[in-house]
C-alpha cells in the first residue's frame, strides 16, 4: 500500500506540473516572432523551513522560471520595471519522513531601478498559487493548497554574461478557508537560480 501511496503521488504531482507548463510556457514559447527582449527562462533551486511548526520541516525543490514583460500577458499598460513570473517546482519535503511536493505559481516582479546598475538589479516580488504535497499536518485539512509568497531578491550578471539570481521569501502554505480544517504552515524560502 505505502508503494502505492508513492506512486500515486509522484503521478499527481508529475501530472499537475506538466498541465500548469503547457497552459502557461507554450503560449508564450509559441510567441517566437513576436518575442518581447525580456523574455526570459531559468532554472533554480529552492530551500524552505517552516517557522511556526512544533518539528523540523524542510523542504527542497527545483523549478523551471519563466519571467515575461507584464504587458506581454495582461495586455495593459505597466511601468518599464514591471515583470510576470511563472514558477513549477517539484521536490521533497522533510518532516518525520521524506514526502513528495509540487507547486505551480505565478508573480508579479518589480525591479527597484534605482538601486540597480549593470551588473546588480534589486526587486520586489510577490504572487499566489497552488501547492500538492503528499503530506498532511494535524487539522491541515487537504493535500493541495494554496500558497501565497512573497519576497526581496536580486540579479547578478557576471563578466560572462550570464546572469543569476536570489531571492528570500516568506511562503503561506494553508486551503484558503475552503475546507475545514485549515490550519497552515509558514516557511522561509532561500531560492538561487540562472538564466538561460
Amino acid at each position: 500500500m505505502g508503494l502505492f501511496k508513492k506512486r500515486h503521488d509522484l503521478y499527481l504531482s508529475s501530472l499537475f506540473l506538466i498541465i500548469g507548463a503547457l497552459c502557461v510556457f507554450e503560449p508564450a514559447m509559441a510567441e517566437d516572432a513576436g518575442r518581447h527582449r525580456t523574455d526570459r527562462y531559468g532554472l533554480a533551486a529552492t530551500m524552505g523551513k517552516a517557522y511556526d511548526f512544533n518539528g523540523d520541516m524542510r523542504f527542497y525543490l527545483l523549478s523551471g522560471v519563466g519571467q515575461f514583460d507584464y504587458e506581454k500577458i495582461w495586455h495593459d499598460l505597466a511601468p518599464e520595471s514591471l515583470r510576470f513570473k511563472v514558477e513549477f517546482s517539484i521536490g521533497e519535503a522533510s518532516w518525520e519522513k521524506k514526502y513528495i511536493m509540487s507547486s505551480a505559481n505565478i508573480f508579479v516582479l518589480n525591479y527597484i531601478d534605482y538601486l540597480a546598475n549593470d551588473s546588480f538589479k534589486p526587486y520586489f516580488e510577490g504572487g499566489i498559487g497552488v501547492t500538492y504535497t503528499g503530506f498532511k499536518v494535524n487539522n491541515q485539512g487537504l493535500k493541495i493548497n494554496f500558497n501565497p509568497q512573497m519576497g526581496v531578491g536580486a540579479e547578478f550578471k557576471i563578466r560572462s554574461g550570464d546572469i543569476y539570481f536570489t531571492s528570500l521569501r516568506l511562503h503561506h502554505l494553508s486551503n484558503g478557508r475552503i475546507y475545514h480544517p485549515r490550519r497552515g504552515v509558514n516557511s522561509i524560502l532561500f531560492i538561487v537560480g540562472r538564466f538561460f
